[in-house]
């Protein structure tokens, strides 16, 4: 399963489309609005082109999206550009690449 999509832009800065607990008004955005966390802008919401399968699992209810595309919903999630360090802060979250994957 994987928790955001990443696109490489100029610099050290790239595009991640997040889905579940790190989009706004979720339990694990104020790891994407802290400063201390690094840089994060908000671009707007997104959805998928494709169709993946989203279970809500665990004690906690933790959305994973399963990498299994043309299966399952579109997907509505949020895109924000992140520096490095961002980047590593939301890793470090998710436990990439050994828990939640991404691509």
């Amino acid at each position: 399963h994987f928790y955001k999509r990443l696109f490489a832009m100029s610099g050290s800065r790239f595009l991640v489309c997040v889905y579940g607990t790190l989009k706004r008004g979720e339990p694990n955005h104020h790891w994407l609005s802290s400063p201390e966390n690094g840089f994060q802008q908000f671009q707007g919401q997104a959805m998928t082109v494709n169709m993946f399968p989203l279970v809500i699992a665990s004690r906690y209810n933790i959305p994973y999206l399963m990498d299994k595309a043309g299966v399952g919903n579109k997907i509505m999630g949020e895109i924000y550009e992140v520096d490095d360090k961002m980047l590593g802060k939301l890793d470090e979250l998710e436990d990439h690449p050994r828990y939640y994957e991404r691509r």
